[in-house]
């Protein structure tokens, strides 16, 4: 099972939580109501371990504002 994290980047690499959906249509919708253009859409499996190493969250991207 897929869900979505959509949280906001701060101070460079820093980022807060900003929710946890169960659709990816619904956390775009939560950035699209967001103050400012800094908020992003990640996808995490549940119940999948990930590696130790620092990586680039894959599939992660800040949807456009409308």
């Amino acid at each position: 099972m897929i869900v979505w994290v959509v949280g906001e980047t701060i101070r460079g690499q820093a980022w807060l939580m900003q929710g946890l959906f169960s659709s990816e249509d619904k956390a775009i919708a939560r950035c699209q109501s967001a103050r400012n253009a800094n908020f992003f859409v990640a996808p995490v499996t549940l119940d999948a371990t990930l590696p130790d190493e620092e990586a680039v969250w894959p599939g992660a991207y800040y949807p456009e504002k409308t």
